[in-house]
């Protein structure tokens, strides 16, 4: 049994979290790991919650090397300027967007109020971790723009349908159940350091005690049944799994390594993403998303070319909306996005849905040769 608790900085309520020289930290920057740099001036514990890897870094380090070992054909005289627009569940927006985290009052005084503003005027999609958050879902519903319900598996059934309701309502357009966390190995690690720096750490003002239940297909099918909203399963790294997942109703399927913070031993990302898109691709009208370790559009493109409909990222969204709030964020997007079109000139494709079928890989080093010689693709 365990409970979710919210954290609040005292100062949080009526000022500032993190103490910042704003002129420093607003940039301008046009590489993410200018806003990673700059963001090692945050307080504690919000340094160590967000550099937190479970057994060190071997899953981002190995995610990293995957991403490098992906080399692109340039061509050259291709007319045309790109689009980086693409459909995901009804709504045209741009292939990014950001991954669903806690506490985004660590980072800067608005929260997650601030990153739904940044995703929103980039034209990403934002996932709201609706029930680790500092501001309500009424308050981040009142920003337009492409939102996603985050969930955990939970045996409150009750609370889980009065959720879906009021995220059908208030126009999120699809609903992601992470699948991955069957431990609660990063809340054991962190929430000492939280008391020892003062943070007050309170239940959610609805007292609601979000009993986790034992991890089962069963219970994700019971997602499925329970909302009008399409449900993408994040955390699936096998084409078993993703299998089993659309088996069961889902109508996305999010390749996630968790940023590294649950388990390090697995495959990157990037190599077991060719599988579950050849094993599930048509079978979800290719609504297969992926993050962990992507800083360039370069990334992104390459993520694209291997069959994900968008690439999402997760702490370089807390370095930006440290930074600069929503700004950060929005500019951190922007990034990714011009890096994206950029490429996508360099390499003559000139629409999203065209990548995967554009013959832009040229070479393939490293064990992701390996792995899409194994899948045909």
């Amino acid at each position: 049994k365990a409970t979710v608790s919210v954290l609040y900085w005292p100062a949080q309520r009526g000022g500032g979290m993190a103490r910042r020289d704003e002129d420093s930290l607003r940039g301008p920057f046009t590489e993410l790991w200018q806003y990673e740099e700059r963001a090692k001036s945050v307080r504690q514990p919000a340094r160590d919650y967000w550099d937190w890897y479970a057994d060190g870094r071997e899953h981002i380090q190995r995610t990293r090397a995957a991403y490098a070992g992906v080399l692109l054909k340039p061509r050259c005289l291709v007319p045309g300027v790109p689009n980086t627009k693409v459909e995901v569940f009804g709504e045209t927006v741009n292939p990014l967007g950001v991954s669903p985290s806690a506490f985004h009052n660590l980072a800067h005084k608005e929260a997650e109020l601030a990153t739904a503003k940044g995703v929103a005027a980039s034209d990403g999609i934002y996932c709201y971790n609706c029930v680790y958050s500092n501001v309500g879902i009424e308050q981040v519903a009142k920003v337009k723009g492409a939102k996603w319900l985050h969930l955990y598996i939970f045996n409150n059934k009750d609370f889980l349908k009065a959720t879906f309701r009021k995220a059908e309502e208030l126009g999120f357009s699809a609903v992601v159940v992470t699948a991955d966390h069957p431990h609660d190995r990063v809340k054991n690690a962190m929430v000492p350091l939280f008391e020892k720096v003062g943070y007050e750490v309170t239940t959610p003002s609805q007292e609601l005690d979000f009993v986790t239940c034992e991890s089962s297909w069963d219970m994700l099918e019971w997602y499925c049944r329970n909302t009008k909203l399409p449900v993408v399963v994040k955390g699936v790294m096998c084409p078993e799994d993703a299998l089993e997942s659309v088996r069961r109703g889902a109508k996305g399927i999010f390749v996630s390594g968790h940023g590294g913070r649950q388990f390090a031993y697995s495959q990157s990302t990037l190599e077991v993403l060719p599988s579950i898109v050849q094993a599930v691709g048509d079978k979800v009208d290719g609504n297969i998303f992926i993050d962990t370790a992507i800083r360039t559009g370069g990334d992104v493109l390459k993520a694209l070319a291997l069959g994900a409909k968008a690439a999402f990222v997760g702490r370089p969204a807390l370095h930006a909306l440290y930074c600069a709030g929503h700004e950060g964020v929005a500019n951190m997007l922007e990034i990714l996005r011009y890096q994206l079109e950029c490429n996508m000139q360099c390499t003559g494709v000139m629409c999203i849905n065209d990548i995967p079928k554009a013959g832009i890989i040229a070479h393939l080093s490293g064990p992701l040769r390996e792995v899409l010689i194994d899948s045909k693709l």
